[in-house]
């Protein structure tokens, strides 16, 4: 990922796929856009992580639920032309390659999805996304917005998922005053261990130092680390250290 908007980069969005749902760590833009180039249904997507609260990890959360409410919408709906969004458009059935079939719906209802922010972005999200028109009441989901605190954040048979705090925002001087000024703020940023059957993906989310991933990395087999405040050469014997 690119904190900052580059001809060849994108902010950070990591999918993993698993059964027939998606996990999202970080909705950085295009987030939306580039899943639907992936081929991913966004309609299947039940969890999505938010590390922290800077623009490039969360930039594209409001896009990413649209493109999960625009093909929600019942296909019937008078309101919208032949051509816009719907599951049961050619053009989106043959975008989409995951999960395989279609995203069943009940009672034009589709599973619960979870947004796992931050804790001190909790009442942002309440507010925010009622903001632009992605009130609960128009969702064709039911949306859990839920606080992050260290620990395993997520455990169901098929998937788990480990927080881990790390000192990103705390460790940057430029923040020291803003907890003062905006009482909210706790300054919070995390990583994320995720366990599937027998196959452990870290993702480092932006981090001060690679010791800060100590407590995940021995038990990996796939590690996804920004380079962005630390020279990459650094990764290899740092890496080697917890094995």
């Amino acid at each position: 990922g690119a904190g900052f908007a580059t001809t060849d980069r994108f902010s950070t969005s990591i999918a993993i796929c698993h059964q027939d749902e998606i996990t999202l760590f970080d909705t950085g833009e295009p987030c939306a856009a580039l899943m639907f180039r992936a081929g991913l249904n966004p309609l299947a997507v039940r969890n999505i992580f938010i590390s922290h609260m800077h623009p490039d990890h969360v930039g594209g959360l409001a896009p990413v639920l649209f493109s999960m409410y625009l093909p929600g919408r019942a296909p019937t709906d008078e309101k919208f032309r032949e051509w816009s969004v719907s599951p049961l458009s050619a053009w989106f059935k043959d975008v989409v390659t995951y999960p395989e079939g279609p995203v069943q719906s009940q009672d034009g209802r589709y599973p619960p999805v979870t947004l796992h922010v931050p804790s001190e972005a909790v009442n942002a999200m309440e507010v925010s996304l009622p903001a632009v028109y992605l009130a609960r009441e128009v969702l064709p989901f039911d949306l859990e917005i839920k606080g992050l605190e260290g620990g395993t954040v997520l455990d169901h048979p098929e998937i788990s998922v480990r927080a881990l705090a790390n000192t990103h925002l705390s460790a940057n001087p430029a923040y020291s005053e803003l907890p003062e000024l905006y009482p909210h703020m706790a300054l919070e940023s995390y990583s994320f261990s995720c366990k599937i059957a027998d196959k452990t993906v870290v993702y480092s989310g932006d981090i001060t130092a690679l010791t800060e991933l100590d407590p995940l990395t021995p038990s990996a087999d796939i590690i996804i680390v920004e380079v962005a405040h630390f020279d990459p050469e650094d990764l290899e014997p740092a890496l080697a250290a917890t094995s």
